[in-house]
């Protein structure tokens, strides 16, 4: 190359190095796309459903658009706009597992992924094995699903309550839990079986299925009551309404799903407490030095376990008679001994040799005691006058103790001789307290026959045990699949044949003792 061809080549190069910039700037003055994320990369649902927002900036145009069916957006696509909200609106899940999805975000050639992962609500997936539906259904999920393992420790949780009759008695929801406290309960149940009763004690006072409005109940597991299907509790509480035995626990049955695990049927009840709407006495506070004001109230039990709460009295027989105070649940020197005094003088005049002596009466209310025997009695309940035995006094010197209400009415007699009564021809006899002997007493039983002739007429319990069976007639069959090893698994109507045949055996003999009233004094007169 000679060296005017070297100068025209330079003089081109030199002209295509001006003529770059140019060109670069031209590309720069079409700015790029811009879809920045301002939301988490995964979002939950619960089983049924709700709804959740996604935010994001862009300044371009934009589609959003789901994988699945059952999340709905809106909107779907925009004009370019900062920042930009869109809303998720979830099904709920009705399938047996948890269901995932993946939201899509795009802009001009830009694209942005979020997770979403919804719940599934065991009630489906337990309707495989179970044929659920037939009662409400009480969800418990206890924080972080901790086991149960304690009677004196509660666990945090959170509940919700279905009610499969339109909704109407249904509380909280799976994205609305609400707050209780849980920890287990019972004695025999709670050692020895699988299917365990709880205490739960809610963070405010709700109506559950109307019962009263209360923050306290406890879940009953019904095993002893596997035996003679599920009606003791159900017709031991309506006898103690008929005869009129005072506040009396409501009760409601319920399935149990225990951190999505079915844990089976239950009773529902109403803790025995002191409060206006349960035992409505003066309640007497922790530790009292007023002489006056330690006279009552008083919640107590007799009681067949061990427990720090309790005061020991050697009974007239030689047995040990164990005292549970309740309420309070501290005491004063000056409780201490005026508890002490009560129920050692309730002994003493108890076993007085001399019947005809009814100063044990001064200190006994002996309507409410012939109340609290003669439902025992028709129940048969061979564990009366035991464990779970409650009485209570209020505030005052001229108050006495009352036998109420009734508890635990589990054990039961299916088979076997009916002709005596619970306190004879009995494993128990060294733990029956008191019974027995005030049975002695011809005022007693002048007491207990008086209220037996009117309260024979009001046995007849064929409409309650019908409904009872029809309702649960499937849940029990829930249960039984749950728990073959805890009792008895024949069919309902059959247990109910059974329970009846016992029942009139029980009721023939307590009229051969106590009488029969040729008239029914429940009828007014024509």
């Amino acid at each position: 190359m000679n060296r005017r061809e070297t100068k025209r080549a330079i003089f081109k190069i030199a002209t295509l190095l001006i003529m770059i910039p140019p060109l670069f700037i031209c590309c720069q003055e079409n700015p790029s796309i811009m879809l920045t994320l301002d939301s988490p990369s995964e979002i939950f649902f619960t089983s049924d459903g709700g709804c959740d927002t996604i935010r994001f900036m862009s300044n371009d145009t934009w589609d959003a658009s789901s994988s699945v069916s059952w999340i709905h957006i809106v909107p779907e696509k925009g004009e370019s706009s900062e920042p930009v909200i869109i809303v998720l609106n979830c099904d709920s899940n009705t399938s047996v597992d948890e269901r995932t999805a993946v939201i899509t975000i795009s802009a001009g050639n830009m694209t942005k992924k979020i997770k979403v992962k919804q719940a599934y609500d065991p009630f489906y997936k337990l309707g495989t094995i179970y044929k659920l539906g037939t009662l409400p259904i009480l969800y418990i999920y206890t924080e972080n699903e901790s086991e149960i393992l304690s009677k004196e420790e509660y666990v945090n949780a959170k509940y919700w309550l279905k009610d499969i009759e339109g909704g109407k008695g249904s509380l909280g929801s799976a994205n609305a839990p609400l707050d209780m406290l849980i920890k287990g309960r019972g004695n025999a149940t709670w050692r020895a079986s699988e299917k365990k009763p709880y205490r739960i004690k809610l963070s405010e006072k709700q109506s559950l299925l109307g019962m009263n409005p209360n923050k306290h109940f406890v879940l009953l597991s019904g095993i002893d009551d596997n035996r003679i299907t599920f009606l003791n509790y159900p017709l031991a509480f309506e006898y103690s309404r008929r005869i009129g035995l005072g506040w009396t626990p409501e009760l409601r049955q319920v399935e149990v799903i225990l951190n999505g695990d079915y844990r089976g049927l239950y009773f529902l009840v109403e803790k025995i407490r002191i409060d206006k709407d349960r035992i409505n006495i003066k309640e007497q506070k922790d530790g009292e030095e007023d002489p006056q004001k330690v006279t009552g109230g008083w919640l107590l039990e007799f009681d067949n376990t061990e427990d720090p709460q309790q005061l020991i009295f050697a009974e007239g027989n030689g047995n040990e008679l164990a005292v549970k105070y309740h309420s309070p649940d501290s005491l004063s020197d000056k409780q201490r001994a005026y508890l002490q005094w009560l129920m050692e003088k309730c002994n003493e005049c108890i076993y007085t040799k001399d019947k005809t002596n009814n100063e044990w009466e001064e200190y006994v209310d002996v309507e409410s005691l012939a109340k609290f025997y003669i439902v025992q009695e028709v129940m048969g309940h061979r564990e009366a006058f035991m464990g779970s035995t409650y009485l209570y006094k209020d505030r005052g010197e001229n108050e006495k103790l009352k036998f109420g209400p009734l508890w635990d009415m589990g054990n039961w007699v299916l088979l076997g001789n009916y002709e005596h009564f619970i306190y004879e021809n009995t494993p128990y006899t060294d733990k029956i307290h008191w019974i027995e002997e005030i049975a002695k007493f011809p005022h007693f039983q002048e007491v207990v026959r008086k209220i037996w002739g009117s309260f024979r007429y009001k046995l007849d319990t064929s409409a309650l045990e019908e409904e009872v069976v029809a309702k649960l007639e499937t849940a029990a069959e829930n249960n039984f699949i749950r728990w073959p090893e805890e009792g008895w698994t024949g069919s309902l109507l059959n247990g109910k044949k059974r329970f009846d045949e016992a029942k009139e055996a029980k009721r023939l003999f307590l009229e051969s003792v106590w009488g029969v009233s040729t008239s029914n004094p429940n009828k007014s007169n024509e």
